[in-house]
């Protein structure tokens, strides 16, 4: 967003959680979305995470029949079992997956590929098959000696067990930042987090991050665990690991290289790695070059196996496993039907990740505040698993609405001054013009605009 760079950008997911809550408490909800006609074809989808949910419905959508498999017996993989109530509540989930499932889509739970079923045996009674089954199971740590019980957080997040005591979370990512928040949440007198990172460098969400510290968890960054002990754990600075100094006011319990702390519970978040047998035996001749896709499409070597989500790398976030299901999802009806029709509903492109990118002297119409939702106070959070953000408002979220500029992606785009060079083009007041005189429409700056901002009108403006 254009505004990121001055003031703060447009509430995207806000609004968009807005939408949804508005739209299901009219009359004529739920919606339902217009279903293409059926094709005749039925695809696999093994796997019922955010990856393999989306691709399912899409695949739905297109109008074909899916089948849609699972280890465990209900929908929903990570989202059911890895993210808490407090950020995602089961209802809404639920509501989701019902949704796709009144698609058509048959779920078939309790079935695991390489040991209920093969690849092979998928592709004899399937047009394609699309394998989107998470990124494995959770990684462990050989800590030496004995002390406190030690479990991994996709183990503890599934469980319900109330906890007392200090507890302490390995790992600096999303997964290890729910279990503090949960532990907190499920009894726990003091939960710290101890992960390599320094603090600015963790891969957690910030937001998600700052709200553990208001609740109270503590951050111990740039230590690893060394060993257990009875009672305890005893934790190992890392400070010549990464670059200058950290401030030893902040981190005065570690000021050796090494040191003990009390702990009661362990958790281990430090991601997860594949083990499944879905590596081995019958599977194994395509499945070998499956891990390996084409990003655009999620095409494997083999032309009627893709794969997306977890599975295959990437930032492992539910946005993304979901734009992954949604592109694998064009890409196996590009090849099976061919692109003419399949491009009638076009995926979520590629793009960069990273800071986004501004424009000096960007024209604004206005600068307002962001406008947030009411959030709940940290003393009311770790009474229970309450959703800790509301909605906006209808109000709220007309006046969030009202500070986008409608800019689309030219607002983040000068390649047509930059790199174009038609002396036709010029900046007035911090927009791009054309010179209507030096324009000669040979329509080249049409065809060369990657965000699609320049297209030539008739003589009453509309566009041709």
């Amino acid at each position: 967003c254009v505004r990121a760079g001055i003031e703060e950008p447009v509430a995207i997911n806000d609004l968009k959680r807005f939408v949804m809550d508005w739209a299901e408490a009219q009359d004529e909800f739920p919606y339902r979305p217009k279903v293409g006609p059926a094709n005749g074809m039925c695809v696999a989808v093994v796997g019922a995470g955010p990856a393999g949910l989306a691709a399912s419905h899409e695949l739905a959508m297109r109008g074909y029949e899916v089948r849609l498999y699972d280890a465990n017996r209900e929908p929903g993989g990570l989202l059911r079992a890895g993210i808490p109530g407090y950020r995602l509540p089961p209802e809404v989930l639920e509501r989701d997956i019902q949704r796709i499932l009144d698609l058509g889509v048959r779920f078939e739970g309790g079935q695991r590929l390489g040991v209920d079923f093969s690849l092979e045996g998928l592709l004899d009674s399937n047009d394609a098959v699309l394998v989107a089954v998470g990124g494995g199971e959770d990684k462990t740590l050989d800590l030496p000696g004995s002390g406190p019980e030690v479990t991994t957080a996709l183990a503890y997040l599934g469980d319900e067990v109330a906890l007392d005591g200090t507890v302490l979370v390995i790992g600096g990512g999303n997964a290890a930042i729910d279990s503090a928040r949960t532990a907190l949440r499920r009894g726990a007198e003091r939960v710290l987090v101890a992960c390599l990172e320094r603090r600015y460098e963790m891969p957690a969400i910030p937001a998600e991050i700052n709200a553990a510290e208001s609740e109270g968890v503590e951050i111990l960054d740039a230590v690893r665990a060394t060993g257990l002990e009875p009672g305890g754990i005893t934790l190992e600075s890392v400070e010549s690991a990464v670059s200058g100094a950290r401030d030893p006011e902040m981190y005065e319990a570690i000021t050796d290289t090494k040191t003990r702390l009390d702990v009661d519970q362990v958790i281990v978040a430090i991601g997860q790695s594949r083990s499944d047998p879905i590596l081995t035996g019958d599977a194994s001749q395509h499945w070998s070059a499956a891990v390996t896709i084409d990003k655009k499409t999620g095409r494997t070597s083999h032309d009627r196996i893709f794969a997306a989500g977890d599975l295959v790398g990437g930032d492992r976030t539910v946005t993304l496993a979901i734009a992954g299901g949604l592109r694998a999802a064009w890409g196996i009806d590009r090849s099976l039907r061919g692109p003419a029709k399949a491009d009638e509903r076009m995926p979520p492109p590629l793009v960069a990740t990273g800071s986004p990118a501004t424009r000096d002297g960007i024209a604004r119409v206005d600068v307002e505040t962001r406008h947030c939702p009411i959030e709940l106070a940290p003393a009311a959070r770790v009474r229970g698993f309450e959703e800790v953000t509301s909605a906006l408002t209808e109000v709220q979220a007309r006046a969030e609405a009202a500070r986008c500029m409608i800019c689309g992606l030219c607002g983040n785009c000068n390649a047509c001054l930059d790199l174009f060079g038609c002396p036709a083009f010029y900046v007035s007041d911090f927009r791009i013009e054309i010179d209507p005189v030096l324009c000669v429409a040979c329509g080249v700056c049409a065809q060369f605009c990657p965000n699609d901002a320049i297209y030539p009108v008739l003589a009453n403006g509309s566009r041709l």
